[in-house]
């Protein structure tokens, strides 16, 4: 078995940075500031979604999940 030496990322020297982040396009009404908590939750129904709909196949997208935040203007 092959032993992976462990480092600590503050005595790393030849570290590059990020990336930029990319704008997400997002329906309008919400912010993209708001795509990260969607995304968490679709992640987390995906996980659980045997202990919470154990009986139902019922697809959750990112489009429905986005669309339903949108405030009403009625």
């Amino acid at each position: 078995m092959m032993m992976v030496q462990r480092y600590e990322d503050t005595e790393l020297t030849d570290l590059k940075p990020l990336p930029a982040p990319k704008i997400v396009a997002t329906p309008d009404g919400i912010a993209n500031e708001l795509f990260g908590d969607v995304a968490m939750v679709l992640e987390f129904i995906g996980c659980y979604r045997g202990l919470l709909m154990p009986d139902k196949s019922c697809p959750i997208t990112a489009g429905m999940s986005l669309a339903c935040n949108i405030p009403s203007h009625t």
